[in-house]
């Protein structure tokens, strides 16, 4: 039924999900922009440009699976995963919220450049973040080439973080680029 939309990783759990809120003139999407009261959203039969109904912070992310009813995103189906990151108040430090950033994701791809030098904490940040939103983080090195040991650089990283996995990745040689894909 919604073929276009299993290139934007449409599973039969939000098919379903779907036809259990949808009415006759709502066609079912993947919010693949969002912006201040309104979504891009790619349906089966293109892009449309979506009015979000109720609009606050975090109410649609990219990644959402959604109903469109007339150009309005009328409803959010519900998250298999949300990534997300606390935000404090402008008037009240201390008061921390948390904002949705993309959700239905399986994977995350930690980028970090061999150009520089490598924030440990940046990367275990963006890894728990990972974890916390249900999603596989994995760590990709680029620039490699740049590297005067690039296995003991691998191994080191393993060492910090055995439970990701690392792919190394150099544009200039194409080390690690099939991988990648």
């Amino acid at each position: 039924m919604h073929e276009v939309l299993a290139a934007y990783g449409l599973t039969d759990h939000f098919e379903a999900r779907f036809a259990e809120v949808a009415t006759e003139s709502s066609r079912l999407g993947r919010v693949i922009r969002q912006d201040r009261g309104y979504a891009v959203v790619a349906t089966e039969s293109g892009s449309v440009t979506a009015a979000v109904q109720g609009q606050r912070t975090g109410a649609v992310v990219a990644g959402d699976w959604v109903c469109v009813d007339d150009a309005t995103v009328t409803q959010v189906l519900e998250r298999t995963s949300v990534l997300r990151r606390g935000v404090s108040a402008r008037d009240d430090p201390d008061n921390i919220t948390e904002q949705p950033l993309v959700a239905n994701i399986d994977v995350l791809f930690v980028v970090c450049g061999a150009d520089r030098p490598r924030k440990a904490g940046r990367i275990e940040r963006a890894v728990a973040q990972a974890w916390d939103a249900n999603a596989l983080p994995v760590l990709v090195m680029t620039k490699v080439d740049l590297l005067d040991d690039l296995d003991a650089e691998v191994v080191s990283l393993q060492s910090e973080m055995p439970m990701v996995e690392i792919v190394p990745v150099s544009a200039q040689t194409g080390l690690g680029i099939d991988e990648l894909k």
